[in-house]
């Protein structure tokens, strides 16, 4: 699966770059969101390091997070309390941050 997601990656990130200067001889002309960073099978480490590598401009990226990541408490019933969702959440977030190096 992480050759799949590189190939797909280069060329998805290649098909979205004009013949102007920039990285790889070609400018960004497009936003582009990178779905699947969690449960589906991507990983936000890997995401990154092939957008660093391809010269693609990360502020023209968007990297959707999977429900895994969203409610981590997964397919059990979430904390009833407001404070212990929001905390759980939270930590997920931070660590999806973190993978993100954001």
């Amino acid at each position: 699966a992480p050759q799949v997601l590189r190939q797909t990656l280069e060329q998805i990130l290649s098909s979205h770059v004009s013949a102007g200067g920039g990285a790889g001889g070609g400018a960004a002309v497009m936003p582009v969101l990178i779905p699947g960073v969690g449960r589906q099978g991507g990983s936000a480490e890997e995401v990154m390091m092939i957008l660093k590598e391809t010269g693609y401009p990360r502020e023209l990226v968007r990297i959707n997070l999977s429900s895994g990541i969203l409610t981590p408490w997964g397919t059990a019933a979430p904390p009833l309390d407001a404070a212990a969702r929001k905390e759980v959440i939270l930590d997920a977030l931070v660590s999806a941050t973190r993978s993100l190096a954001l």
